[in-house]
């Protein structure tokens, strides 16, 4: 839920500014680019994610006696993509305003 909320907090803004950014003729490919970003960026926020996890639990089956670890592993995914995600707001709010005139007057 949780997620879901996030990411349609987050979706809706982002596109309008990337779509807002770009002339109507390469809009586009301004949606395939941040789309196959969005792809891009779940997988290798799973594969970061799976290498904690192997680098803290190690290669064992998860069962009730490897729960401290699953803890720790999943404590440390959280201050990974916490930081992660700190980066891109600060990326994010130092960009400043990118829009000029509105899409629909640029030709």
């Amino acid at each position: 839920m949780v997620l879901g909320l996030g990411y349609g907090i987050f979706s809706s803004p982002n596109m309008n500014s990337i779509m807002s950014s770009v002339e109507n003729k390469q809009a586009g490919i301004a949606s395939a680019t941040a789309a196959t970003m969005r792809v891009l960026g779940q997988n290798l926020s799973m594969a970061v994610t799976m290498v904690i996890f192997s680098m803290v639990i190690g290669t064992v089956i998860i069962t009730p006696g490897v729960t401290g670890e699953l803890l720790s592993a999943t404590h440390y995914a959280f201050i990974v993509f916490g930081f992660l995600c700190a980066t891109g707001i600060w990326f994010s709010a130092v960009r400043g305003n990118l829009r000029g005139e509105p899409s629909d007057q640029r030709r």
